[in-house]
């Protein structure tokens, strides 16, 4: 359009300077010299500009939107956070079997590394394998093995873990293993027993505060994600989509539940990081304590029986109630529940009459029995009530 106006400039001068004779020609080149010059600059301008706007933007990229970009890409801002998230297990809820065999996990005895094409877990509780074919190693490559296919880390033995069965790797598992996840798609096509597709292996930190390109190119507040909410902890740590219940199973509750649990107990207002620092291990550096909240009966605990023996709250309001991998008694399992209520009712139950799903608070067998075991209902009667002050 510019070029056009221009033009029309230039033929009319023309006309004028032949209309008007040779003086008038001389004044028509002129202007024609005029509005070379001025065109030219137009351009240059533009070129100017073109080149120092920044870089261009591919229509797909803009359309795309922020792209992930990993956690390696965080560091070089956050590095005193990027250590502590690095010795979580959220960095390595994935690995490939050259990572986590460099990390000493072993692995089945009827298998070579080879064999294995990544391993899911590892770092604390569990370990499983998945084959070269995309599917968990449930058995032996001729089927005369099955199970002994899930390490445990506490007792360091393999166990039995769908033995036998043919069980893929996807939705339900995945995108809470890795970070980016997508149900749509095959990371790799040439294993059938992957669904979906992911950034990177790990729960890395765009898993939480979203793809970061947009904010490692322009460090801002306004371009990152960060969301304090138990909600957004939940999108994990929770089992099935109800909300309002928490599912058991065994004699325990399953694991992973703790937003439900959460849910269920008087801290049902609270935020998972009113305790947690979500950059470190959950039962290290708490952000708050017992005492943070409730010190008034942390000061009529103070200088009772159990406290001069070296009880902690989290012992009875946060017994192993849980079982991710290791059942270590008959009311201890291997992870503490985010319950803490502590039902004084001695014959109230844990579970409902199924087993299939907790009650919502905790029950003396599964806060007492760990430590007293042999003890009845009659002695937890006697004891329950007013156990803050017991030997003062």
């Amino acid at each position: 359009m510019k070029r056009r106006k221009d033009s029309a400039v230039i033929n009319k001068s023309l006309e004028r300077a032949a209309a008007t004779g040779g003086g008038a020609i001389r004044e028509g080149k002129r202007t024609m010299a005029k509005l070379a010059a001025l065109l030219l600059t137009t351009i240059s301008f533009g070129i100017v500009v073109l080149f120092t706007a920044g870089p261009l933007v591919e229509p797909t990229a803009l359309a795309q939107g922020p792209q992930y970009v990993g956690a390696d890409r965080c560091a070089p801002c956050h590095q005193a956070i990027f250590d502590t998230w690095a010795a979580t297990g959220h960095a390595h809820k994935v690995r490939t079997a050259a990572e986590a065999r460099a990390a000493g996990v072993p692995k089945p005895a009827y298998v070579a590394w080879d064999d294995i094409f990544l391993v899911v877990g590892g770092f604390k509780w569990k370990a499983r394998y998945i084959g070269q074919d995309g599917y968990f190693i449930t058995q032996s490559p001729d089927g005369s093995i099955r199970g002994k296919n899930q390490f445990n880390r506490e007792t360091e033995q393999f166990v039995d873990w769908n033995a036998g069965r043919s069980v893929g790797y996807g939705p339900g598992c995945a995108e809470c293993h890795t970070t980016g996840f997508k149900s749509e798609g095959r990371q790799f096509p040439d294993k059938p027993g992957i669904t979906g597709t992911w950034a990177f292996n790990g729960i890395q930190c765009e898993q939480c505060h979203g793809p970061g390109s947009d904010h490692v190119s322009r460090p801002s507040k306004a371009n990152i994600v960060v969301d304090r909410s138990a909600t957004a902890c939940g999108q994990c740590h929770r089992r099935g989509t109800d909300m309002t219940v928490v599912p058991a199973a065994g004699g325990f509750i399953e694991h992973r539940e703790q937003y439900q649990e959460m849910l269920k107990s008087k801290h049902a207002s609270l935020n998972c990081v009113s305790c947690h620092d979500p950059h470190k291990r959950a039962r290290q550096d708490l952000k708050a304590t017992c005492a943070t909240c409730h010190p008034d009966v942390v000061a009529e605990f103070t200088g009772s029986q159990h406290q001069r023996a070296g009880v902690r709250c989290e012992q009875c309001h946060m017994p192993n109630a849980v079982m991710t991998a290791v059942r270590r008694g008959p009311f201890e399992g291997d992870l503490p529940s985010h319950l803490l209520k502590i039902n004084t009712n001695v014959t109230a139950p844990m579970f409902s009459a199924d087993g299939r799903m907790a009650m919502g608070y905790l029950t003396w067998q599964f806060s007492c029995l760990p430590c007293h075991a042999g003890r009845d209902e009659a002695w937890a009667a006697q004891y329950l009530v007013g156990v803050h002050r017991l030997g003062k």
